[in-house]
């Protein structure tokens, strides 16, 4: 099991105990980053508490026997689309795909087997459909139109956050 992996397990059993997803760890040289979603957002208090237990484990293990700098936080808002499943469950979300062939830009429309379907912009104003291949996709996220990211929050999310 390579470090990576070794550091991956722990964060999973950390995120199994705190009642998190965990997203995705990156670790390049002493920099490991841990990102994490909590059901109805992820707080800073859900970062903090996650950070400390992972430190914890970290320390009492042998997996990572430098120094290192630990980073928690949710993916963002614009965050990695990792596969089929993050695609699926984004469908009707812009996104931002990258390929050999160049930058495309869109909604996700449907996330099928081996593809996606999305709606970019076409010519004269018009949509189109564009198809592209799983296995073409170098890099993939979210990208936010200006009606999400100026989008006032709903009465019952502020609610909840303010039990919180």
């Amino acid at each position: 099991m390579t470090r990576l992996e070794s550091v991956r397990a722990l964060a999973a059993e950390v995120a199994a105990e705190t009642g998190v997803e965990l997203f995705d760890v990156e670790f390049n040289g002493s920099n490991l980053r841990v990102f994490v979603e909590a059901p109805g957002g992820t707080t800073v208090a859900v970062c903090a508490r996650f950070s400390q237990l992972l430190a914890r484990r970290l320390d009492e293990s042998t997996v990572i026997l430098d120094r290192y700098f630990l980073e928690v936080s949710s993916p963002g808002l614009e965050r990695k689309l990792r596969g089929i499943e993050d695609f699926r469950r984004f469908v009707g979300r812009g996104a931002r795909v990258v390929t050999p062939g160049g930058v495309i830009e869109g909604v996700i429309l449907r996330a099928e087997m081996e593809q996606i379907v999305l709606e970019v912009p076409g010519l004269e104003e018009m949509r189109r459909e564009q198809v592209v291949a799983l296995s073409d996709i170098r890099r993939a996220n979210l990208k936010l139109n200006e009606k999400e990211l100026f989008a006032k929050p709903r009465v019952a999310e502020m609610a909840g956050s303010e039990k919180r």
